[in-house]
């Protein structure tokens, strides 16, 4: 192709949002005695792989008097929540009660942005003008995890535990950028 200015743009944009929730609740109660046990764990694992590429592949390319530009652009979002919650009561002569609550939130991109020429192509300009190849991946992540547990135990004897525990993670890695 031969002429004025020549443009290639490619443009990717994905956005995941992800809301998950787990609940339990348990309630234990006799004459003799009353155990109530509970969990709640809430997972999210979400991940965005993509490639964009805008490139030259055994072309020949001359814009006169302009540029030649090939851009590729990635932009990646991703929210994610979870929440966990658990609750527990135990009641009678003896009273035993637990709950466990939990979650996690793992959220991965991992894209390839590539502007390029290959197989023996030519980009050229003639009288003023430039060869610009960019290319921009921009990836945001945000990860929250709730965890709650509320563990009630009441007789003559009365044990209660809760536990609550959260994790959220982050991962992301760039290839091929040019």
């Amino acid at each position: 192709a031969t002429g004025g200015a020549l443009k290639l743009t490619a443009t990717d944009n994905s956005h995941i949002t992800s809301d998950g929730g787990g609940a339990a609740a348990a309630v234990g109660v006799g004459g003799g005695g009353g155990v109530g046990v509970s969990v709640g764990y809430s997972v999210s694992i979400n991940s965005v792989q993509n490639s964009v590429r805008a490139y030259a592949d055994a072309s020949r390319l001359n814009a006169i008097g302009q540029n030649i530009e090939f851009s590729a652009n990635s932009s990646t979002t991703i929210d994610a929540l979870n929440v966990g919650a658990a609750l527990a009561v135990g009641g009678g002569t003896v009273g035993i009660s637990a709950a466990g609550a939990g979650g996690n939130s793992t959220n991965t991109v991992r894209n390839t942005v590539e502007a390029y020429a290959m197989a023996g192509s030519t980009l050229s300009t003639t009288s003023s003008g430039a060869v610009k190849l960019t290319a921009t991946d921009i990836a945001t992540s945000n990860a929250k995890t709730v965890a709650t547990s509320i563990s009630f135990a009441a007789g003559a004897v009365g044990v209660g535990v809760g536990v609550s525990a959260a994790l959220s993670r982050l991962r992301g890695a760039k290839e091929g950028q040019s």
